[in-house]
């Protein structure tokens, strides 16, 4: 688990600070204030430490500190004043959170919740655009040329679309 929270946290300062190559490294002073938080984490659930971590940044992600806006520090998030307002949220402040996180894109960077559509939803669209121009722009946006699928191969543009 400490491994996941090096990872969120460095992900999250990320997004928060915009300083793209921050990579937490963990510091002799860190580790005991971190095996308490880790050892509370455990306490609610392995799996709140995701939820935990952003709903910290979300408190601090637009305020200006002395070290820059966004800037959170590590003490800020794992500390007993951050396990107090974790404990006291609302259902309002965690929906605002929830939000916060959707506007910004963050999302959790140890699971992989991409949308992977159906291949016949894939051929649905194909059949819809077959040799159409619209098609034709679809398949480039959305990369559904398949040189193995059968609609792909009968299509006027079939030979662009190899291209791309």
């Amino acid at each position: 688990m400490r491994n996941e929270f090096k990872t969120y946290f460095s992900y999250l300062r990320q997004e928060v600070s915009g300083y793209k190559f921050y990579e937490f490294v963990e510091k002799k002073s860190h580790t005991p204030k971190i095996d308490k938080f880790l050892d509370y984490i455990e306490t609610i659930g392995k799996d709140k430490l995701w939820d935990f971590l952003c709903f910290q940044f979300f408190r601090y992600h637009d305020m200006d500190t002395r070290f820059g806006k966004g800037v959170v520090q590590l003490g800020w998030i794992i500390g007993q004043k951050a396990i107090d307002e974790w404990k006291k949220k609302t259902p309002q402040r965690w929906l605002r959170c929830v939000e916060w996180k959707m506007d910004n894109q963050i999302s959790n960077p140890l699971s992989d919740n991409r949308y992977t559509p159906s291949s016949k939803y894939l051929d649905g669209l194909r059949k819809r655009y077959f040799n159409k121009e619209k098609g034709f722009l679809l398949c480039i946006d959305a990369e559904l040329y398949d040189e193995n699928n059968s609609i792909c191969k009968a299509c006027n543009f079939n030979e662009f679309c190899k291209d791309q």
